[in-house]
């Protein structure tokens, strides 16, 4: 075992407190304030660093985005056009999407205190109420007093009885219950993106969900666009055809060729109109047959009325008068069958 003279433990001493000295000076380095940490980061790489938010300078309470838990100056949830400029300096968590200097869960930030705010009343937030600068577009309400943005504020809402627990927000600026109009910006300010009128969200603002989960809650699908025709009807099995009682089957007695037609399909026609002309052999022979048929007609009309005569002289019977009357008969459904 080695022994140490005075002296030397005297010089032991001595280096073992500078080299304690200079690990505690170095852990302490780290330990920079958020706008540091981001200007050195953006100048080790020779990028411009990301302009500060119209709020303040980091570190400071008005600076402070209490739904994303990160100053809003480097929020880029809030301020989606800082993303690049982040993404050029090579500060960029690519997993949270977020700053790396300032990602809560990478590098977890401390809300700077508040100042000014009376205990038992609710901190006076971002801004004056009132101020342009104090508006939240996506609750419309003031953002000093939106309990959405920043859920610390809640409970001191709630003691000072200033609470709308149907919309989970402070009564005197829900925006259901008591709607309230954003104050007018000053000339060549730029709100936040996304910040519309009092009624919601700003036509053509990007919203981003958290999570996928959260898309999934809210049931919403996506699709890609595609060219397609539309059709609103109903699909049924069907039959087209003729109105039965409104038809009639034409038919020939004989058969043969149809030579012409005189009407055209759906015309309308009128009794005994002619509807086509037919060329048949055997036309001639109906002919021949009705010719036959008329002439005993005539006989028959004839042999009626002379025994209808001597009938009355009591000459003929009244037996001979009905046999005529029959005869008669016959002929004249003979007739009407060969013209059908």
């Amino acid at each position: 075992m080695m022994q140490l003279s005075h002296t030397q433990s005297i010089r032991a001493l001595g280096w073992f407190v500078m080299i304690t000295m200079g690990c505690l000076g170095a852990w302490g380095c780290d330990e920079t304030p958020p706008a540091k940490r981001q200007a050195a980061s953006s100048a080790a790489h020779g990028k411009k660093a990301p302009a500060k938010s119209r709020k303040g300078e980091v570190g400071d309470p008005a600076d402070w985005c209490g739904g994303h838990a990160l100053p809003e100056s480097m929020c880029t949830k809030c301020n989606p056009e800082l993303t690049q400029a982040f993404k050029d300096a090579g500060d960029w968590c690519a997993e949270h999407s977020l700053p790396e200097s300032a990602c809560p869960k990478c590098n977890p930030m401390q809300p700077p205190p508040k100042k000014g705010a009376a205990k038992g009343q609710p901190a006076a937030g971002h801004a004056r109420v009132g101020d342009p600068a104090d508006w939240c577009g996506g609750h419309a309400l003031p953002e000093s007093m939106c309990t959405k943005c920043n859920p610390e504020l809640t409970q001191a809402f709630k003691d000072a009885g200033d609470w709308c627990a149907e919309h989970s927000l402070p009564e005197s600026a829900c925006p259901k219950c008591n709607p309230m109009q954003p104050p007018p910006k000053s000339p060549g300010s730029q709100g936040r993106a996304g910040e519309g009128a009092a009624g919601g969200i700003a036509a053509g603002t990007r919203i981003r969900f958290r999570t996928p989960a959260i898309e999934a809650a809210a049931r919403i699908e996506t699709v890609p666009v595609t060219r397609d025709m539309m059709g609103i009807g109903v699909e049924a099995p069907a039959r087209i055809d003729f109105n039965r009682n409104a038809m009639a089957d034409v038919r020939t007695a004989v058969t043969g060729i149809v030579r012409a037609v005189k009407v055209d399909l759906g015309q309308r026609v009128a009794a005994d109109a002619l509807l086509f002309e037919l060329e048949s052999a055997q036309v001639g022979d109906v002919q021949a047959r009705r010719h036959a048929v008329a002439g005993r007609l005539t006989a028959a009309k004839a042999n009626l009325k002379r025994s209808t005569l001597l009938r009355a002289d009591a000459i003929a019977s009244q037996r001979q008068v009905e046999l005529a009357e029959q005869e008669l008969t016959v002929a004249r459904a003979e007739l009407r069958a060969v013209d059908q």
